[in-house]
């Protein structure tokens, strides 16, 4: 009996090895237009935690030709995050630095007091929000902000920005609005996004993404892009943003970052388990912080905060 139990769950494991295999080079070769294939991209790093427990299962049953085919799937699946799980320390040198914040506060909620109040723990010179308009909170954060001024600007269809430098709207679109930031040392270029979700409509999504991309890689200036993406670090849309640009999380990030969901929905009562909010850069910074806040002021998203540091030799 204890033999075709263990027959079974090896089968089982070859069977699950297989589908593992076949996702991950359909993920590279053909992206993630295809649902099975986009779902298990969202949850990488819980297949990456699977594939290790089964390797050692496998293991334990002595079947050691299963368990290496295991043990090089985990490999596979855990390289890029590797880097996230060492400890890293950046020297933040000479230049000027900047505080930035991304925060999706989730259409339906209304507990302004609880968001402002996110804001304020972390004072961040530049902040992103997504799903609010700047009418709800200005007075709010104005009163809660260590600093003198604070500049706002709203569009209809993403959320606002709030900063402590002087900011204009220059175009505002769907699914990002971009705006100029006029620093001391210059200006900075900034979007604010929230795509489509993927699960829904990944077509809509890639045509998002598509578009943001070529037009910041028509974009010589330095430049901050940051909000609810809806894809994660394994998404085919997160690596055309990383061909152009830096992640936050990614430089100087720890552990896997997850953002989503929080308690306010019913799937998050436990923890979060997806990272879908970004924070990316260009060249002309350096990041030496990122991390994800522990408040979600009642939203599903937890807020990322990093800092910059503006890299002076490459700003004109």
């Amino acid at each position: 009996m204890k033999n075709r139990i263990a027959g079974f769950y090896s089968l089982l494991l070859w069977c699950v090895a297989g589908i593992l295999f076949s996702w991950y080079i359909l993920h590279l070769t053909r992206g993630d237009h295809f649902l099975p294939v986009r779902l298990l991209t969202y949850i990488t790093p819980w297949v990456t935690i699977a594939a290790i427990l089964a390797a050692l299962s496998a293991w334990f049953l002595q079947k050691f030709k299963l368990a290496a085919t295991l043990s090089c799937l985990f490999l596979l699946l855990a390289y890029p995050y590797i880097s996230q799980f060492i400890p890293r320390s950046v020297d933040p040198g000479p230049g000027p630095t900047l505080k930035v914040m991304t925060y999706s506060v989730m259409g339906r909620n209304h507990d302004y007091d609880a968001m402002a109040r996110v804001f304020a723990e972390y004072q961040p010179d530049l902040a992103y929000f997504q799903e609010v308009g700047q009418g709800a909170l200005e007075d709010k954060l104005t009163a809660l902000s260590v600093h003198k001024k604070l500049y706002f600007v709203t569009t209809n269809n993403i959320g606002f920005i709030v900063s402590r430098y002087p900011i204009e709207l220059e175009e505002e679109a769907r699914p990002f609005s971009r705006f100029t930031l006029t620093l001391p040392q210059g200006a900075v270029s900034l979007w604010n996004v929230h795509t489509w979700k993927a699960i829904r409509s990944y077509d809509a999504q890639y045509g998002q993404i598509k578009a943001l991309t070529e037009a910041v890689g028509k974009t010589s200036d330095p430049m901050i892009v940051a909000g609810d993406f809806n894809a994660t670090e394994m998404s085919e849309t997160y690596r055309m943003m990383a061909a152009h640009l830096k992640n936050t999380h990614a430089e100087a990030g720890f552990g896997f970052g997850f953002t989503f969901p929080t308690p306010a929905r019913r799937m998050g009562s436990l923890f979060p388990f997806l990272r879908i909010d970004h924070i990316f850069y260009s060249q002309h910074f350096e990041a030496i912080s990122s991390k994800v806040g522990e408040n979600a002021g009642g939203s599903d998203h937890l807020p990322v905060i990093a800092e910059l540091r503006l890299v002076d030799d490459r700003v004109e």
